[in-house]
């Protein structure tokens, strides 16, 4: 097999580049939790695949994969409760808040049935979901997940 040539390579992505584009052209959206707001994006076109971040992520984390995606399915991110750090004022929050809120988001889309990938606490939302109500998860994919986990003090001061 000959070596690929120039033209069969595709140019080095640069992450700014990539950050810059996800923010110009991602729509963002907003669903109203009650005593707190959750902010997203989504971009692209295809079956609905959401991500879900660590606990101390926020949605920029997952851009370039959104990008590397979009053509395939339409991403949708959101950042929990908290992360932006607008001065919201939080509720002390429950595992099964986290789970409600991706329904939340979920039906502010429209989607009835949605794909997963989810991250170290993302995926035990992602889990939570599943069991939840398991007939709105098409297809999962877990990074670094657990099955059951008490959060830390340090990590019950983060979410608060």
């Amino acid at each position: 097999m000959p070596p690929p040539t120039a033209e069969a390579c595709p140019p080095p992505l640069a992450w700014q580049d990539v950050l810059r584009q996800f923010h110009d052209d991602a729509t963002p959206f907003t669903v109203d939790r009650g005593p707190y707001r959750l902010g997203g994006r989504t971009w692209g076109n295809g079956p609905p695949l959401y991500f879900l971040n660590d606990i101390g992520g926020n949605l920029d984390l997952f851009a370039l994969s959104i990008y590397l995606l979009r053509d395939s399915f339409r991403c949708v991110i959101y950042d929990y409760p908290g992360t932006r750090h607008d001065g919201t004022r939080l509720p002390k929050l429950r595992f099964d808040d986290f789970v409600a809120d991706l329904f939340a988001v979920a039906d502010h889309a429209g989607d009835e049935r949605f794909h997963l990938f989810g991250t170290s606490f993302g995926g035990l939302v992602g889990l939570g979901a599943m069991l939840a109500q398991p007939e709105r998860v098409d297809r999962t994919v877990l990074q670094g997940a657990f099955a059951h986990r008490r959060l830390s003090i340090a990590e019950q001061i983060l979410i608060s």
